[in-house]
């Protein structure tokens, strides 16, 4: 019975966020060089600037910090975060925050199911999610191209980190 409430409930989510798409205005996005995606040619040389007196860093320019291209999470992720939200499981950060470089949070292919906001706080309760999820990516075909990696203690070298969470992303 509850596969089937969980079948119907991601076809309708399915259903909606298709019909929101469709509604929307198209939006001129910013140009952002990512050096992350393949159809990027590198230069041989760096350009010089119209004045002649250094290099062109125009095109790098947008990527000075970590700016978050996506406004919302990818339609697959919003629908895996339908069904964890039916299980009772919020997300405690998909697009906004603070994030290291290079995460796939600001292209919103990744989000965070915190200790507190995601669990109560319950550190049994995030353990058992941990170890059933490959039986939930089995049971539910939304999670299966999901990754997690547990970061319930602060990864070696990441240099922002809020606090015990569990990181799920889209493995491509």
């Amino acid at each position: 019975m509850a596969r089937i409430v969980l079948t119907v409930l991601y076809l309708l989510l399915s259903t909606i966020f298709t019909k929101m798409e469709e509604q929307e205005e198209p939006v001129e996005e910013q140009v952002i060089y990512d050096s992350t995606q393949p159809d990027v040619e590198e230069p041989d040389e760096i350009p010089i600037n119209d004045d002649g007196d250094g290099p062109d860093l125009s095109r790098f320019a947008p990527t000075f910090g970590n700016v978050s291209r996506a406004k919302e999470p990818v339609r697959e992720v919003q629908i895996a975060l339908g069904l964890l939200g039916s299980m009772g499981i919020k997300p405690s950060s998909t697009v906004g925050g603070e994030h290291n470089t290079g995460s796939k949070h600001y292209h919103g292919h990744a989000f965070d199911l915190g200790l507190n906001t995601s669990f109560g706080g319950d550190v049994e309760k995030m353990r058992k999610f941990m170890l059933e999820f490959p039986n939930l990516q089995r049971k539910y075909p939304v999670l299966e191209r999901l990754k997690l990696r547990d970061e319930t203690a602060r990864p070696k070298g990441q240099k922002v980190w809020s606090g015990a969470h569990l990181h799920l992303e889209l493995d491509h």
